[in-house]
């Protein structure tokens, strides 16, 4: 019966120790990024966050919104730009000879979004910013396409 009980207690312990470490490797801190401030659950073994995202338009207005300060760059060319672009977009076209260099001073910001006609220069153009030093990069899903489809508005300032 004493070895019996022994064994019991013995798996017992071995139960509640194997639960603790699983507990212990679930917690969550808190971090969703918003600009200044950091609100949502994260675990904490959860990957860092990617360094450059495809978002929707609904997404990337609020970005805009949160972000005031954020620089959102239009890739498209100056006559594409003139047509019609995102609010306070500024243009710095993606086929520029000098693309890079147009584009490393922006660099500085925390964060940048970009578009571009239907989102495939964009991921491109990522991939090189990423490469000069930029981190965050938001990309808007399907360019000023997906843009128009969510009908939001265009300016030809």
């Amino acid at each position: 019966m004493r070895f019996t009980l022994s064994v019991f207690v013995l798996l017992f312990l071995l139960g509640a120790q194997a639960c603790k470490n699983k507990a212990d490797e679930q917690k969550t801190a808190t971090a969703i990024d918003t600009g200044s401030e950091k609100i949502a659950d994260v675990k904490r073994t959860e990957a860092p966050k990617k360094q450059v995202v495809v978002i929707a338009a609904s997404e990337f207005e609020s970005f805009m919104k949160i972000n005031a300060t954020a620089p959102v760059v239009d890739l498209r060319s100056a006559e594409e730009f003139k047509k019609g672009h995102i609010g306070r977009a500024v243009n710095v076209p993606f086929f520029q000879e000098n693309f890079e260099d147009k584009i490393k001073p922006l660099r500085d910001s925390s964060r940048i979004a970009i578009y571009c006609a239907n989102g495939v220069n964009s991921v491109s153009a990522a991939e090189i910013m990423e490469k000069l030093g930029f981190k965050r990069i938001k990309i808007l899903d399907q360019g000023v396409t997906g843009w128009t489809a969510a009908q939001k508005e265009l300016v030809t300032k």
